[in-house]
């Protein structure tokens, strides 16, 4: 176990996630959109995360990460040992989960759905 202390979110983390084989988010209660997972996947990490609406959300079980029952530890240990016990597949995942990270949360594709709403609204079309 490492404890690095405060890190820059621009320079250091993408590598101390690197330093890991997946991000484990076992969340057993109300959890919100899940930015840790999103900063995993866009180092390449794979996610393994509880089937709570936020994080889960994020994830293509079996596709760019593993979700797991909420609350079941043995699934859980099931699938963080899945990507443990095969370093292609885990390698495999954490590949599709920096494509999808980067293709849809990235900075350009954000700006990009910012200025349509905010165009919208100027233009009056986005009146709910």
């Amino acid at each position: 176990m490492i404890f690095a202390g405060p890190k820059s979110p621009y320079a250091d983390l993408p590598d101390h996630y690197r330093l890991g084989d997946m991000l484990a988010l076992p969340s057993t209660h109300s959890e919100s959109f899940g930015l840790v997972v999103l900063e995993a996947m866009a180092s390449g990490i794979p996610p393994v995360v509880s089937s709570l609406p936020g994080p889960s959300s994020l994830v293509e079980d079996g596709e760019d990460g593993l979700v797991a029952s909420a609350g079941d530890v043995e699934d859980l240990k099931r699938k963080m040992l899945l990507l443990v016990e095969d370093a292609g597949n885990r390698k495999r995942m954490g590949g599709r989960a920096r494509e999808k990270a980067i293709g849809r949360y990235g900075w350009d594709r954000s700006g990009d759905i910012l200025e349509k709403e905010l165009t919208d609204i100027a233009s009056g079309r986005n009146r709910g």
